[in-house]
């Protein structure tokens, strides 16, 4: 087991944090989500909490691209934005003023898509493409348009009962590609860029068993990670097949012309 030192502690919430993320636009800057019914925005680098937002049923949380907004998922599938200060990280200059409150009353508005998640939102990704995709505990993902409010695209990953256990899928960088888990370790990845069609479907090892707790793609699309039950990391990669070479060997040929194993999996 490899131990790193600590380069950094943010101390400020008092329950459990369920969600972290960080800005994509503002270097230095944290946003956190805990079972406190809080969100706290950082400056990291300070270890310093600069916003802290009171948001009550919060379930799930994202920064916008432009740093400028966090959208939140609710327990009642609702999806919300707030407005942050205009600051930037303080950099190597220490702060004088104290940490910022903004109430869910004050600060959150509530984003008025036609058609909406039913259940509990976690997990939240604001894409490249300026796209928005949020999904619920019952496996239903949706793609918005968030100029339009409208949906692009609806999937549903399989094996998700409403009652499943939170999961975080991946997407890649260029945010044409998703990856998502369900209860039984499967990961199934989705081309969300064309027509939301499922592509592969990566299963657990033998002897792994348990639910995704999230799942990630590379950007090149040739690898797929997932967390499984108490703690297990699975990756899964695409190799892709190889020319079948002529020979004049009956038994050699025979032997190439074999399936190949295209996936190959580490636990």
């Amino acid at each position: 087991v490899t131990r790193s030192p600590v380069i950094g502690l943010l101390k400020g919430h008092t329950k459990p944090i369920i969600g972290l993320t960080a800005s994509p636009s503002r270097p230095g800057q944290v946003l956190s989500l805990s079972k406190d019914n809080t969100m706290r925005l950082w400056d990291f680098w300070e270890e310093e909490c600069l916003v802290m937002m009171e948001g009550g049923d919060v379930s799930a949380a994202e920064m916008t691209r432009d740093g400028d907004q966090v959208i939140t998922g609710h327990k009642n599938g609702a999806l919300k934005t707030w407005e942050l200060p205009s600051m930037k990280s303080a950099g190597k200059r220490k702060r004088e003023s104290t940490c910022q409150v903004v109430s869910a009353l004050e600060g959150a508005k509530t984003i008025p898509f036609s058609e909406s998640h039913d259940k509990p939102i976690d997990c939240i990704r604001h894409l490249s493409t300026g796209q928005l995709v949020t999904k619920s505990l019952d496996g239903r993902i949706n793609i918005w348009d968030m100029d339009g409010k409208e949906r692009v695209h609806a999937l549903k990953v399989p094996g998700c009962p409403p009652t499943s256990e939170p999961s975080t899928f991946g997407v890649t960088t260029a945010g044409d590609y998703l990856a998502a888990g369900n209860q039984a370790g499967d990961v199934f990845v989705y081309h969300i860029g064309k027509d939301g069609s499922r592509v592969a479907t990566c299963k657990p090892h033998q002897k792994v068993n348990g639910p995704v707790k999230a799942a990630a793609i590379s950007a090149d699309c040739r690898q797929v990670l997932s967390i499984i039950g108490a703690g297990f990391v699975c990756r899964h990669e695409y190799i892709p097949p190889q020319p079948v070479k002529e020979e004049s060997n009956a038994a050699s040929t025979e032997h190439e012309n074999k399936p190949m194993i295209v996936v190959k999996e580490e636990s």
